[in-house]
């Protein structure tokens, strides 16, 4: 369907493949990967029976793009504008009556990860490391993952998952029901495209109405979206989000104060 750019999608019969593509920065999410995340899924979400989502290179998604913040003086600006690119995508991905599957692989990091709990399914392979990185730069969090993981992983664990930041293996996420499938990874190519071929091939006006009745209260994402976009932009123009942003150039442990 398209080729070049941040993202690409490809039609393999009624399977829409949409990969994000900057490899060298391990698919991080910047405002134009951010809008054409969100082209692309609309794209495929007309196209297709089933979305498949992946990234290129090394990584699945390493989050968001902290460079994006060099030498701004108003990070909560750029915090807006990015989270106004991102968002309209995890929506469209999570209302969408088609079945989607993420097909990760290497580093699930910050916004990875809440682009990853936006899809239906998730096939990991086996040497995924995962990690709600956001307070390691003293952030908060965006992409839904805090509407997606309490759902999850009850609100307790998200707290623990959210807060402490730690990295955890594939093997722990399937434990937790944060990905539906292991495999080995290099087989993680084929066994997503295989699920994803699957679900295409299913009745999938009969899956509409069963992501419809079991997320009976999706219709609350957007507003939850918005209320994460807030309370980002709130602590971007703090302290301890300048100093996090810092300790991460200078490869540091910051030192926050909590403002």
């Amino acid at each position: 369907m398209t080729r070049g750019g941040p993202v690409t999608v490809d039609m393999v019969g009624s399977v829409a493949t949409i990969t994000l593509d900057r490899p060298k920065l391990l698919n991080a999410i910047n405002v134009g990967l951010a809008l054409a995340l969100a082209d692309a899924v609309e794209r495929a979400d007309a196209a297709a029976r089933a979305i498949l989502v992946k990234g290129a290179g090394r990584a699945f998604c390493a989050g968001g793009d902290v460079s994006t913040f060099d030498g701004a003086t108003a990070h909560a600006e750029v915090a807006r504008r990015t989270i106004a690119a991102f968002h309209p995508a995890i929506l469209r991905l999570a209302t969408s009556g088609k079945p989607s599957i993420a097909a990760v692989h290497g580093a699930v990091a910050g916004a990875g990860i809440s682009l990853m709990l936006a899809c239906d399914f998730t096939i990991a392979a086996s040497g995924t490391r995962f990690s709600l990185a956001y307070p390691k730069i003293g952030a908060s969090i965006d992409g839904g993952a805090s509407w997606f993981l309490p759902r999850l992983v009850g609100r307790r664990k998200a707290k623990e998952l959210a807060m402490l930041a730690d990295s955890f293996d594939a093997d722990t996420a399937l434990d937790l029901g944060l990905v539906t499938r292991v495999v080995p990874t290099d087989d993680i190519g084929a066994e997503a495209m295989s699920f994803a071929a699957r679900l295409a091939n299913g009745p999938t006006a009969a899956f509409a109405a069963i992501k419809r009745l079991i997320d009976d209260d999706v219709v609350g994402l957007a507003r939850h979206l918005d209320a994460e976009r807030d309370a980002f932009i709130q602590i971007a123009e703090g302290a301890d989000f300048a100093e996090g942003l810092q300790a991460f150039r200078h490869k540091r442990s910051p030192v926050f104060k909590g403002h």
